[in-house]
């Protein structure tokens, strides 16, 4: 990373923009980067623990996925989340921890929203076909798309979070205990 972040300012000397998991974001690595020209980084949360281990199968804590961001606000880098929605494996206690990650971070930030697609080949559309849970090719996701099995306050909570980097938390939060 050091050689990378070297010869990128010697020879290209532009700002640039990067994508990371939470484990690999260490203050060091995001100085290095800085140095070289990182202005922007989007990091995925995907979902809450629960759901990240048990459906994705990533080892990723709320704990540290909150660490990462805590390290990209000190270094003033811009932050771009991605949330995994539109998922009939997550509850909706599931989408209030979700949520509420985000409230703990600090603005500005964007966040990514994205439905979760069963890609061909993999275990989740095994899973998924096991389960008898309808969903499309991944050329054919789309938000307006029904899925079954959505929680029940699906909706709501999606309303919710697009709002999140918008209304202040407390705000926000009367709105994820009164669906």
């Amino acid at each position: 990373l050091e050689e990378f972040c070297r010869q990128y300012r010697d020879r290209i000397g532009l700002p640039f923009f990067c994508k990371a998991i939470p484990r690999w974001v260490t203050q060091e690595r995001i100085r290095l980067l800085q140095q070289a020209g990182l202005e922007q980084i989007e990091i995925g949360l995907e979902a809450n623990e629960r759901v990240n281990r048990e459906v994705f199968h990533r080892r990723q804590s709320d704990a540290a996925f909150v660490a990462a961001a805590r390290v990209l606000e000190e270094a003033g880098i811009v932050r771009h989340y991605d949330a995994i929605l539109h998922n009939p494996y997550m509850t909706d206690h599931d989408l209030v921890c979700t949520a509420e990650i985000l409230l703990s971070l600090r603005k500005p930030f964007s966040v990514n929203y994205y439905p979760l697609t069963f890609f061909p080949g993999t275990a989740l559309h095994e899973r998924a076909a096991e389960d008898g849970i309808p969903h499309a090719e991944p050329d054919e996701v789309r938000w307006d798309k029904p899925v079954a099995g959505l929680p029940s306050n699906y909706q709501h909570f999606t309303r919710v979070f697009f709002l999140i980097p918008f209304l202040p938390a407390g705000v926000l939060r009367h709105f994820l205990r009164h669906p």
